[in-house]
């Protein structure tokens, strides 16, 4: 995939202003590109300095784009920065506290961070605000928030949104739910305590396909995590516990990767897996014989994980 040329090519005939254009260009940079999950695990791995470093430093070649896969430095060094200079002869400034870097450009006299990878990533694929593209440094809630007005009508204008964004809606399907609910809206309502909590569940599992996420594991981890953010209350959230289990391969391959939930019922657990199948990352229901087969793949949690599903676990 040629990042170049195809950017080129989408913003030919479009009669926008540079900061709608950079704007757009950012949007597709977080389509394009998926944060490397295999970073924050390799905290777990006695080579964790060989994989990090190796991620970091990887060549990213945005002419025939193999590899999506990037963190900060590489996002900041050869992604975003090369673009801009590219499409735009734009001097991107280069941001660092503390860890973190990132990439900033000025657009109409202000200096807008352009930082996509400490969510954006994730988000833009859920068509929801962004968090990362805002005026660099700026602590003032008032002048960020008639930012986040701008920048609403910006992305109305190149269409990335029609109205509003979906966290609206998420919000929307979590105030709602218990009085859908009660109105038998998602399906016959059954005496159990159980419920109303299995079709959460069962909901989640249904609008996580609506998101076109499943072809990585980021994406689809996060898009299941944030959608259950909205539609589990407390009480819920107390009664589930997530982990993501993984056995590590060579550092240049395709992790074997799995986000195992344990949901606890009155009575006993159930056990929910985000897993590759067929290409894809698939959500469903997985007995419990099945998630014993990851009892030599690494993870945090993974004990309490595994536990009995009759035996009630501290979550």
């Amino acid at each position: 995939m040629n990042v170049l040329e195809i950017l080129t090519q989408e913003l030919k005939d479009k009669h926008w202003s540079l900061e709608e254009k950079i704007r757009y260009v950012y949007l597709r940079v977080c389509e394009f590109f998926v944060f490397d999950y295999r970073y924050r695990l390799a905290t777990q791995l006695p080579n964790k300095d060989e994989i990090l470093n190796y991620i970091d430093n990887k060549d990213i070649d945005l002419t025939n784009l193999n590899d999506r896969y990037i963190v900060c430095p590489t996002y900041t060094d050869k992604v975003m920065p090369i673009i801009l200079q590219e499409l735009f002869e734009k001097i991107c400034n280069i941001r660092h506290v503390g860890g973190h870097y990132y990439p900033s450009c000025e657009i109409n006299g202000i200096e807008i961070a352009l930082d996509a990878t400490i969510m954006d990533l994730l988000r833009v694929k859920m068509n929801l605000t962004t968090i990362g593209f805002i005026p660099d440094g700026e602590n003032d809630s008032k002048v960020l928030y008639n930012y986040d007005k701008h920048l609403k009508e910006i992305d109305k204008s190149i269409g990335y949104i029609k109205d509003n964004y979906e966290d609206t809606f998420l919000k929307d399907c979590g105030r709602n739910f218990t009085e859908r609910y009660l109105r038998g809206e998602y399906g016959e309502i059954v005496d159990s305590p159980d419920d109303e909590f299995l079709k959460k569940i069962n909901f989640i599992e249904n609008l996580y396909q609506k998101y076109n996420v499943q072809d990585n594991f980021t994406d689809a981890k996060f898009c299941l995590e944030y959608i259950a953010k909205f539609i589990f209350n407390k009480s819920d959230k107390a009664r589930q516990l997530v982990s993501t289990l993984f056995l590590a391969t060579d550092i240049e391959k395709e992790w074997d990767l799995i986000n195992v939930w344990r949901f606890q019922l009155e009575q006993t657990a159930i056990f929910y897996s985000l897993k590759k199948e067929n290409g894809e990352y698939h959500f469903g229901e997985t007995p419990y014989n099945k998630i014993l087969k990851y009892q030599d793949y690494k993870g945090e949690a993974k004990a309490l994980l595994l536990t009995e599903p009759n035996t009630k676990v501290l979550l």
